[in-house]
């Protein structure tokens, strides 16, 4: 049954989680992509909680977002609440500094400390989400920009049942193939991320089960994954390997034979002209009648004009019922000399 009355709790909801950085059309416009993906595959029966964390450039820019969407203006079937987190620059400057540290506290030099950021402060925000998400959130789903959902996202609400005081949840969970790109995090663990990553001798691991993996975001969970796998769990790899550079690469023609209840297709970039994905992808754009009717059905959520999807959101409100508004926090920061402070208003409104 839909959730009724305005007495729904944080916790009940399915909490979803993007992080961008910069002010990068390309990242930017596949973030619209992304979020359009799961407002048409929000739970059937929860409300729906997006964050997004931004640091001041992206923040500034999802403005445009929200008046092409008109989200504010939007009712739907269960409660969605979109929270837009702003990352100031004291704070992403604290983080990169933290970042540094840790990677020179493993073993690094200097000099490689150009490749613990080469993919922007914008890949380490979910580590920090515990510092900036509300304490009633627990758990979230974090996905790249670049991650389209093919299902409903009531199938994950397992995931996002309260914790009793025995249980003993894993820190994440993500699929065998270690892709960061789509995974459900305990935000109350993230610091015993950092602990026990710090543990592991990192340029070690690296060198020796990783091939020279970079110092990054991503050989931290690896490494965490590899050293302590009891920490870890994982999800279906049926359902959500969905990762066109992981596996899917191997028979691009059959996906659809090798993944029968595929859940997400993530597209892991555009490539080496670092282009959006939906047009520079060769799963894509190549001209091919079984990939195109794979990892080609994403262009739906591309090229779906706004105003139908607020559509298809509205039909499935119950008849004879209002549903719920979109309820969009995007307090109002200006810019100044660079940076970036809040305004007074802490809601967007339309106009």
């Amino acid at each position: 049954m839909p959730v009724h009355g305005n007495h729904s709790r944080e916790r009940d909801a399915i909490n979803v989680l993007f992080a961008v950085s910069q002010d990068n059309p390309v990242t930017l416009s596949e973030l619209e992509v992304a979020i359009k993906s799961v407002l048409l595959h929000a739970p059937m029966d929860n409300p729906l909680t997006i964050h997004i964390m931004a640091d001041s450039p992206a923040y500034l820019s999802l403005n445009e977002l929200w008046v092409s969407s008109q989200i504010a203006s939007w009712r739907t079937r269960n409660p969605i609440t979109i929270h837009v987190h702003h990352i100031d620059p004291p704070t992403v400057e604290k983080w990169k500094y933290r970042i540094r540290k840790f990677f020179q506290g493993a073993g690094y030099q200097k000099s490689q400390m150009h490749l613990v950021l080469e993919h922007t402060i914008g890949a380490y925000f979910r580590l920090y989400a515990n510092q900036v998400l509300p304490t009633t959130v627990e758990t979230v789903l974090y996905m790249d920009t670049d991650v389209v959902l093919l299902v409903n996202l009531q199938i994950l609400m397992p995931f996002f049942a309260p914790v009793h005081e025995d249980e003993n949840r894993p820190l994440f969970y993500w699929t065998a193939n270690m892709c960061s790109g789509f995974m459900v995090i305990d935000i109350a663990k993230l610091p015993y991320v950092w602990n026990l990553t710090a543990s592991i001798d990192l340029k070690r691991t690296s060198k020796e089960k990783f091939r020279n993996h970079p110092p990054n975001d991503q050989l931290i969970l690896r490494a965490l994954n590899l050293t302590y796998p009891d920490q870890v769990g994982l999800l279906s790899s049926e359902t959500w390997d969905g990762h066109s550079g992981d596996s899917l690469w191997r028979f691009p023609y059959k996906v659809s034979e090798h993944r029968p209840r595929l859940g997400m297709l993530h597209f892991n970039g555009g490539g080496s002209d670092m282009g959006a994905y939906f047009e520079h992808h060769q799963f894509l754009t190549q001209n091919n009648r079984d990939t195109q009717r794979t990892f080609g059905l994403a262009k739906e959520q591309v090229y779906l004009p706004w105003s139908w999807a607020q559509f298809r959101m509205e039909a499935l409100i119950c008849p004879g019922e209002n549903g719920f508004l979109v309820q969009l926090h995007y307090p109002k920061i200006v810019a100044d000399e660079g940076k970036a402070t809040k305004n007074e208003s802490s809601e967007y409104k339309q106009g």
